[in-house]
């Protein structure tokens, strides 16, 4: 939930107590519609501010 709200992995990571942070991506980082919807608004809003 923290990913998927856009908490940053390595902070996650550490907050799990992984030493690895293969283990927090692999067990935890799922993608889900809302992750999906967020890369296309921050792809669209990069791609805006280099073309205006």
């Amino acid at each position: 939930m923290l990913i998927e709200s856009g908490a940053d992995v390595k902070n996650v990571q550490t907050r799990l107590g992984h030493t690895n942070i293969k283990t927090t991506l692999q067990t935890y980082v799922h993608d889900t519609e809302k992750m999906a919807e967020r890369s296309v608004d921050l792809f669209e809003k990069i791609t805006q501010a280099k073309t205006s």
